[in-house]
């Protein structure tokens, strides 16, 4: 089971009122609760690294296509959406 399987059974659990404290929750004494933030966390655009007047990917640090005129908005290589403002 991945994470993304693991915090929605967790959140699945502790929505439907099972238990009534983490002690009897599958995730043991882990708060799901966190786990879900860090996740959707993860998913949050990033800004772009500048360095010589190129984008770079703010996750990955690859960079991004110089002569392309219109701004990309996830990394070609990680897939990251890239926040430009």
């Amino acid at each position: 089971m991945n994470d993304i399987e693991k915090v929605i059974e967790g959140l699945e659990y502790c929505s439907r009122g099972r238990g009534g404290s983490c002690i009897s929750c599958p995730g043991g004494l882990k708060c799901w609760c966190d786990e879900a933030i860090k996740l959707i966390k993860k998913q949050e655009a990033v800004k772009p690294e500048w360095n010589s007047g190129r984008a770079f990917c703010g996750k990955c640090g690859q960079p991004f296509p110089k002569h392309r005129r219109e701004l990309r908005r996830f990394c070609s290589y990680c897939g990251q959406e890239v926040r430009w403002e």
